[in-house]
Order: structure tokens, then C-alpha cells, then sequence
């Protein structure tokens, strides 16, 4: 019997997108429930670790997005049988990981803008070029192999959140420098599940 699944995130891409994605592409049904900001402050003592996402299953409760997001694969079969490709993949979702937990926050405007611009070319851009070179060498259909697995799922999640211009002075052209992120992101993002997913979220 298929578990009962509810993924609790905020009401925006971040770190929640990669398994919804998961969840999607592989087929699995599950309860989507998307939280506003004040929502999640006044119930953010219930999680466990004061943070989202979480996913209940069959009414356990699971933290950490990375978790997340590999029982997703493994639940949609997208985890590669072979050890080396998945290790790949999961490099690169690891590093989209820590890119993410770094964008700078600031509360003053001005600084906040010289941060994020300083984080774009220095820490960010070579957090791209290290994946870019290494979807390169792979050389297959998608990130690192020519089936889906997280690193396409994580790459998807994060170049359609920085693309959108949710978070601003950061350049939503960015991408264009690195080709073959941009060949993977393209990939992912023809698949009928992941356009038809991301064409009800802009209803």
C-alpha cells in the first residue's frame, strides 16, 4: 500500500520545490500544503527544528530537504542502480544545497543589495562553474545520466527560483554563462510532468 504523503512548505519554490518535483515526475500522490509567512511564523514551533519543509509519512514526521527529496526519488524511481551516478547526482544537489543556504539576507536594503551582488560573483559563480563543468563531463541526456535523478530535480528547483526574480539583485540572466546547466535545466523542464506542474502554478 502507497504511503500517505503531505509535504509542508512555504507557498513559494526554495527548498520544497525539488520534491515536489520528485513527487510529481514519478507519479506519487501527495498532499501539497503551502504556507504563508505569517503562517509558518505562528506555527513554527511545531515542526520539529522550527523549520520547513517537513513531509508526514503516514503521519511520521521527516525533516531536512535533502532527505526529503531522496525518499521522494527513491519512491518515484529516480534513484540510478548504479553507485558511481548516484553519487554524481547527489554532489550536485549537495552543492545547490549550500548555495541556497548562503544567499545573503540582509534587513538594509542598500546592504543587502551589495551582498547579493558581491555573493553572485564570487561564491555563486563558482558554485555554477564547478556543476557546469561537471554536467559537462557526464555528457548525457540530462545532469549525469540519461534518466532523471535528484541533481536534475535540485538543478530544476533552484535555476527556475533564481530565474523567476523572486529574490532580487540577483541576475536572473545568469544562467546564459553556463551552457551545459542550461542544457539539463531544458531537459528537466520538457518533461510533460514538469511543464504541466509548473503551468498550473502560474494559473
Amino acid at each position: 500500500m502507497a504511503p500517505q504523503l503531505k509535504l509542508t512548505y512555504l507557498d513559494i519554490e526554495g527548498r520544497g520545490m525539488a520534491t515536489r518535483l520528485a513527487f510529481h515526475v514519478g507519479g506519487i500522490e501527495f498532499e501539497d500544503v503551502r504556507m504563508s509567512f505569517p503562517e509558518f511564523g505562528a506555527a513554527k514551533g511545531s515542526f520539529p527544528l522550527g523549520q520547513v519543509p517537513v513531509l508526514e509519512v503516514d503521519g511520521q514526521v521527516f525533516t531536512q530537504s535533502m532527505a526529503l527529496l531522496r525518499y521522494a526519488c527513491d519512491l518515484a524511481g529516480l534513484v540510478p542502480k548504479d553507485s558511481l551516478v548516484s553519487f554524481k547526482a547527489q554532489e550536485i544537489s549537495e552543492v545547490l544545497t549550500e548555495v541556497q543556504y548562503k544567499l545573503p539576507f540582509h534587513s538594509d536594503e542598500a546592504e543587502k543589495k551589495r551582498l547579493r551582488e558581491e555573493y553572485e560573483k564570487t561564491r555563486l559563480n563558482k558554485m555554477l562553474t564547478f556543476i557546469d563543468g561537471k554536467i559537462a563531463a557526464a555528457n548525457a541526456a540530462h545532469a549525469v545520466a540519461d534518466t532523471v535523478t535528484e541533481a536534475d530535480l535540485a538543478l530544476a528547483g533552484f535555476v527556475h527560483f533564481m530565474k523567476s526574480g523572486f529574490l532580487d539583485y540577483f541576475d536572473t540572466e545568469m544562467f546564459t554563462q553556463f551552457p551545459a546547466i542550461t542544457r539539463a535545466y531544458d531537459a528537466i523542464m520538457a518533461l510533460p510532468a514538469v511543464k504541466s506542474y509548473f503551468a498550473s502554478l502560474a494559473k
